[in-house]
């Protein structure tokens, strides 16, 4: 299985001017959080390493804008945020962790300011590689440049490129992953002293490798805020005691020196210098970057006084809640200058920015500085504890039926809670609608209690309030013959849909019915009726169950020819409380047309019907012995001339004969006839066609089934017109 790389790269950077506040080019930073003035590229990587890349619009998952979020998202390779420690509102996705070889590209041109001779560039990256193994010109990496675009040429300390490596400087062996490299956040600052009205452009590269196995992205985020030049705090307002000079932080070394390089006055991010300087008082700082990540670079900055009024004041301690502080409160800085600009930081040395200032979650010393218009600034701590919410326990009140109700102002609701707490009561979490009478609610839903204790953190908790409706039973009371069914959805019908029914033998529920879809004894009895809510209603049901007549049926005598029919009524003792009617089947659907002359052997039904419409179905066997040998009755001649008299020919047994076929020749031995059904007649014709006067002959073939044996039996029928 072939491995996989990732590139995950995060820039930031600011541009700086002579002017504090100067002019910032337009949306350099995505702070509009869109690629506006931005130029998108797209392509892939060949196999010799070449780059072939076309301009595009925005392609989504390939140049993708993520807004700051709280809590922040981080890197999952190297555990680092991916959104760019400056404070900013977006970063930027360049690429995406889909593998096929692709490359992407993104670009930023500007013009230098023409009176702006010192002007820099700072940027803050960091670089995720899984390493293959690949040759160097295969592998992904991530290249940046700075173009000088007037002069044609790049800029060399500000442009650099890392190919996928194991022994790449700086980079740490990832615990997630099969051999990935991460680099977290680092700085890169590009001098642009003497290059004033000229144009540059920022380039950021990212490919996958060139076997189209292995994938990077990256991330961009570029700080807005732009200074008259890289060190901060160059400019102090009249009565200043001390001023803090503040370089660009995240490089390996820092060496501060007067002007004249004489002697050395500190060795970090920062210098302190008290007493305040005079005016014009110039100051260097020698930057040394991390091998391989840019130039060393010497930053000067000029000591101004301005006239502006300044006045930064920061509260000493604030307490709050687990859900966040807020730094940016404007009670914290009350009493400060008006129009003040204010950054955010975990240390003094101002290296590393509150993520998230608005929602800070973790006690400790901050840092809040503020700068003026003029750029006299100060910074100063504040001391934020962060105390855990309340203890706040909820128990759900047990369900209720219309039209009770709930409280859940009940101390058991809260029983088990932190003692002490402030009980109020809302509709929704946020606690903005409040629940106007939390002691009594009629509509189910999730209401929520929030408790604060003395120092006013709270803890927010739902509570699940259910009110059901008591259902809507309608009983129709149900008639029977013998047994009702009780269940029988005829019972109920009309009433609430998908409720449950249980039956009972008393309006108090407290003896159930033990057969209810066979209750043999009229009376009243009891169905309740419950929803899934638990609500339930009981209603009584009258019951009536009638007799099912009784009566005794005696096979009746059997007979022998030549009596060959049953009186079926002599089978029972006429009873005139009932009306007895006589069926060829049990279901009594086909009627017995002469019950007093039943012709045919065999098995009928009796069914005997009280006033109550209640009846019952009793078999009788009709035994009719036919005689020894088949009697056949068939004519000699017919005239099927269609005047309604003889116009077919037709046999008659007596007997209990299967036919097989009866089957009609003429003289010259052709079948002009054949059929089994003895009830299909001859009409004279052959296939619709006329038959000639004369003699035929018929034949009878079948089984006599009474005495086990064949029979067969031939005459003549003359047909005259």
């Amino acid at each position: 299985m072939k491995t996989k790389y990732l590139i995950w790269l995060i820039l930031s950077g600011f541009i700086t001017s002579q002017t504090f506040s100067q002019q910032c080019p337009p949306n350099i930073g995505f702070e509009t959080g869109t690629f506006d003035n931005w130029d998108c590229s797209a392509g892939f990587i060949l196999r010799d390493g070449t780059l072939n890349l076309s301009p595009t619009s925005p392609i989504p998952n390939r140049h993708t804008i993520i807004p700051n979020s709280y809590p922040q998202d981080l890197d999952p390779y190297g555990g680092f945020p991916v959104n760019c420690p400056n404070g900013s509102g977006y970063s930027v996705r360049l690429g995406n962790s889909i593998a096929g070889g692709q490359a992407e590209g993104m670009s930023y041109t500007f013009n230098v300011p023409s009176n702006q001779n010192d002007y820099s560039i700072l940027y803050n990256y960091a670089v995720v590689f899984q390493n293959p193994p690949h040759q160097p010109w295969e592998q992904p990496r991530f290249t940046s440049k700075i173009y000088n675009v007037t002069d044609n040429k790049y800029i060399e300390c500000g442009s650099f490129q890392f190919v996928a490596s194991s022994n790449l400087p700086g980079f740490i062996l990832s615990t997630i992953g099969n051999n990935v490299f991460y680099k977290p956040w680092s700085p890169v600052t590009v001098n642009l002293s003497g290059l004033a009205g000229k144009t540059i452009r920022l380039e950021f590269t990212t490919n996958d490798c060139a076997f189209t196995q292995h994938f990077g992205y990256a991330y961009l985020d570029v700080n807005e805020d732009c200074s008259s030049e890289p060190i901060a705090g160059n400019t102090y307002c009249g009565g200043a005691q001390s001023i803090i000079l503040t370089a660009p932080f995240g490089f390996a070394t820092y060496s501060w020196y007067p002007a004249d390089f004489s002697h050395l006055l500190g060795s970090e991010n920062i210098l302190t210098i008290s007493p305040a300087p005079p005016a014009n008082t110039t100051y260097a700082v020698v930057i040394t970057p991390y091998d391989g990540l840019g130039c060393e670079d010497t930053l000067y900055t000029t000591i101004h006084i301005s006239p502006e009024p300044f006045k930064l004041n920061v509260l000493d301690e604030i307490t709050g809640c687990s859900t966040g502080v807020d730094l940016t409160s404007p009670a914290i800085t009350a009493g400060s200058t008006p129009g003040l600009t204010y950054s955010y930081y975990t240390d003094l040395n101002q290296t590393n920015y509150v993520p998230v200032p608005s929602k800070v979650t973790t006690s400790g010393i901050y840092y809040i500085k503020g700068v003026n218009k003029a750029g006299c600034n100060d910074i100063k701590p504040i001391k934020v504890t962060v105390m855990e919410p309340p203890n706040l326990t909820i128990t759900n009140p047990a369900g209720v039926c219309m039209p009770q109700k709930i409280d859940i102002t009940d101390p058991a609701i809260t029983a088990g809670s932190e003692s002490g707490l402030l009980l109020t009561y809302w509709k929704n979490s946020a606690t903005t609608i409040p629940l106007p009478n939390p002691n009594a609610i009629d509509i189910s839903g999730t209401y929520y209690i929030m408790g604060i204790k003395n120092g006013g953190c709270g803890a927010v908790k739902p509570v699940d309030v259910k009110i059901g409706e008591v259902p809507n039973i309608v009983i129709h009371n149900p008639t029977g013959c013998g047994k009702v069914d009780l269940t029988d959805a005829s019972v109920t019908s009309g009433s609430t849909p998908g409720i449950s029914y249980t039956y009972w033998m008393d309006a108090a529920a407290t003896v159930s019915l033990p057969d209810p879809n066979a209750v043999t004894v009229s009376s009243t009895y009891h169905i309740m009726a419950s929803s899934s809510s638990g609500c339930s209603i009981i209603r009584p049901v009258l019951v009536t169950v009638n007799p099912i007549p009784d009566f005794i049926v005696t096979d009746p005598a059997p007979v022998v020819y030549p009596v060959m029919t049953i009186d079926l009524t002599s089978a029972v003792n006429q009873n005139a409380d009932l009306t007895y009617t006589y069926w060829l089947d049990s279901l009594t659907r086909k009627p017995v047309i002469n019950p007093r002359a039943v012709d045919k052997r065999g098995r009928y039904f009796i069914r005997a019907t009280n006033e109550f419409g209640c009846s019952l179905i009793k078999p009788v066997n009709a035994v009719i012995i036919p005689p020894p040998e088949p009697i056949v009755y068939a004519p000699t001649a017919f005239t099927p001339n269609n005047d309604g008299l003889n116009d077919v020919f037709r046999i008659k047994i007596i007997g209990e004969i299967s036919v097989n076929h009866l089957k009609i020749y003429n003289r010259w031995g052709q079948v002009v006839f054949d059929d089994s059904n003895l009830n299909r007649h001859w009409n004279g014709k052959l296939k619709g066609i006329e038959l000639p006067v004369g003699v035929y002959i018929w034949i009878l073939d079948g089984f006599d089934t009474y005495f086990k044996k064949p029979f067969a039996q031939k005459g003549l029928i003359t047909l005259v017109k």
